[in-house]
């Protein structure tokens, strides 16, 4: 099985918790892709979209995670593959919507979900109540839209200097994605 990392605005592949999860994810034979999104500081959404697109190559064996702006890149390249595409898709921190006007330029038109939901057989949302980046509201929202399971943490935005170092709940949740 293979996995993909995705980090954030401001991101690298050596985010936060990403070196921890790899580290694991390497140890028990996973093959790990932290992608580098190109221009983190302004990033394009139709480049950071090409970007994963050209790192799936076996969608069928491929479990895509996503920190915050990773999350909308993963919900808008998933919406070209067909149904059932993916095993698993956890999305940490994240949102599907702009809850900022900032944010809009990231969705020019409204994500259709309910097309999106089957793309993956099962959906993880990991976010913490006292996100200050992206308000809770958002992942129990993104969670409801795509009948993923909430999994509920008090991290901050799940960043560094909130102190994740590491997040078992995405190991966790990885490992336990049929085979």
């Amino acid at each position: 099985m293979n996995v993909i990392l995705v980090h954030g605005l401001l991101g690298n592949p050596k985010n936060a918790w990403f070196p921890w999860l790899i580290h694991e994810l390497d140890s028990r034979g996973y093959g790990v892709n932290s992608l580098k999104m190109p221009n983190p500081a302004a990033p394009s959404r139709s480049a950071w979209v090409k970007t994963l697109k050209d790192a799936i190559v076996e969608p069928g064996r491929t479990i895509l995670v996503g920190h915050s702006l990773g999350c909308p890149t993963i919900l808008n390249a998933v919406s070209d593959f067909p149904d059932g595409s993916f095993p698993h898709i956890v999305l940490v921190a994240g949102f599907g919507r702009p809850f900022t006007k900032a944010l809009s330029i990231w969705f020019p038109a409204p994500l259709d979900l309910d097309a999106i939901r089957p793309k993956a057989k099962r959906w993880t949302v990991i976010h913490s109540t006292n996100d200050v980046i992206v308000p809770y509201a958002e992942g129990e929202w993104l969670a409801k839209q795509l009948g993923a399971k909430l999994i509920t943490k008090d991290k901050g935005h799940l960043r560094f200097r909130d102190g994740a170092r590491d997040l078992p709940e995405a190991l966790d949740a990885i490992l336990s994605t049929p085979v």
